[in-house]
């Protein structure tokens, strides 16, 4: 008999393995009907909120504002894109570690934001969108009142 020893990141890298790519990214606001059938990549993004807005930024390098798409409906933000391969198909590629292709991100978002006052930009390769918090949901002090 052989003794095998036991290797903790055999069966982790194995599970990683198993929930890489889109499926990794589910419960932060994709869907399967459009984002894991039809994308082939994901850019990643970040969610910030302070006192009077929220702002998420994405890394979408090699991509100019055109080629980005930003719609919100049922408050439901989604971003779409594709990115395309500066290479030739005859190229021979050599190593290829980079994502190309087509890409959505869905984000799902409180009422709590002014719908008409969004605003986004795309400098250097990061897109930026702002929403602002509508004045129902910006914190403000409640004076007790006599009886």
């Amino acid at each position: 008999m052989t003794l095998v020893r036991y290797n903790p990141r055999h069966h982790s890298n194995a599970i990683d393995r198993c929930f890489s790519g889109e499926m990794r990214d589910m419960p932060h606001g994709r869907s399967f009907s459009h984002d894991l059938f039809e994308s082939v990549w994901g850019p990643r993004a970040d969610i910030a909120e302070s006192e009077n807005a929220y702002k998420i930024s994405m890394d979408l390098p090699g991509m100019n504002r055109e080629d980005v798409d930003i719609t919100i409906e049922d408050n439901v933000l989604t971003i779409e894109g594709e990115r395309v391969s500066k290479f030739d198909e005859k190229d021979t590629m050599h190593r290829n570690e980079r994502n190309y292709g087509k890409f959505a991100r869905k984000f799902n978002l409180k009422n709590s934001f002014d719908n008409s006052k969004i605003d986004a930009s795309f400098d250097n390769g990061v897109l930026t969108i702002e929403l602002p918090k509508s004045k129902e949901t910006l914190a403000r002090k409640i004076e007790i009142n006599k009886k």
